[in-house]
């Protein structure tokens, strides 16, 4: 159920078994209910406009919209004045080549719904959807092995899009991630809003967010707490300060927070790890041979007079 409806359309009353595959070129100035079906759907807007609801979600499209609708996709459109639209359904198994029944949704699964096209793609998706009209409507000898051909291709050039813009989107970050672990070094030892880093790149949060995630490998927050941890872990080695002002001097407000996130990355207790450390340099730290620790710098100094 979705939005209260549950319109689920099935292949055997939109795809021919023997063909498994059904393309349909018509333009509409009307709207389509919100349905689901059990086939894939690979829908083109070759001329006009609209909009595109997939799982809540609205997209405008235009002329160069592919639109990759996978079983089970809750989806309708709105036309905006005259729209072009070719529809090409696939049964499951349409992509296998020994015509398996193994979902086609499993070669399109993860990616996104829609690509815009523009240029010189536009025009080769322009052709490639048109020829697999002619090839449809035709029905010559190979029809249904030249179509699973055209169809891979879409795929493919859907999939190459998405990897394109994934690359902008990395060689981006990439260059603001200097910044980025700049403004966590200098601010660490305070809470550091997700807001705050996201505005470096003006990104919204949510997707700065999943952006970082995608390129580091862990969420903002794991980063933080390692960053922390990594130099806590210093001041244990280097300094004499308290495990207890090193825990606030790092950015931890809560002492057993500190403990569970240090044990977590470091594998040990602070005191254990010092104990360690400090034993493998030969010598413990010694009160006044390392630098002043901030939180008692002011209780050393002598009194104005």
């Amino acid at each position: 159920m979705f939005n209260g409806t549950d319109d689920v359309r099935l292949k055997k009353y939109y795809i021919a078994d023997d063909e498994n595959i059904r393309i349909m070129k018509l333009t509409t100035q009307q709207s389509e209910c919100l349905h689901r079906h059990d086939f894939i759907e690979l829908a083109y807007i070759f001329s006009g406009g609209g909009v595109q609801i997939i799982n809540g979600r609205q997209y405008a499209v235009g002329h160069g919209s592919l639109i990759l609708l996978n079983i089970g996709d809750y989806h309708a459109y709105r036309a905006e004045g005259r729209m072009g639209i070719i529809n090409c359904l696939l049964g499951p198994g349409f992509l296998l080549e020994n015509g398996g029944a193994e979902p086609a949704r499993a070669q399109a699964q993860d990616m996104p719904n829609i690509k815009n096209f523009t240029g010189r793609d536009m025009l080769r998706i322009d052709a490639i959807f048109e020829a697999m009209c002619e090839e449809f409507q035709q029905k010559q000898p190979g029809y249904l092995e030249i179509l699973r051909h055209y169809v891979h291709i879409l795929l493919a050039m859907h999939f190459r899009s998405e990897c394109r813009e994934d690359a902008l989107i990395a060689n981006r970050l990439d260059a603001l991630m200097p910044e980025i672990f700049a403004h966590i070094r200098e601010n660490y030892r305070r809470r550091i809003p997700l807001e705050e880093l996201a505005g470096i790149g003006h990104y919204a949060p949510s997707y700065f967010s999943a952006l970082f995630k995608k390129h580091m490998g862990k969420t903002i927050t794991e980063y933080i707490c390692e960053f922390r941890i990594a130099e806590a872990a210093r001041l244990l080695k280097e300094t004499s300060w308290s495990v207890g002002d090193i825990c606030r001097l790092v950015g931890y407000n809560d002492k057993k927070r500190f403990y569970a996130g240090f044990k977590a990355i470091m594998g040990t207790t602070p005191n254990a790890y010092r104990a360690v450390a400090q034993s493998q340099a030969g010598c413990a730290a010694r009160p006044g041979a390392t630098t002043e620790n901030p939180l008692t710098e002011s209780k050393k100094r002598p009194p104005h007079g």
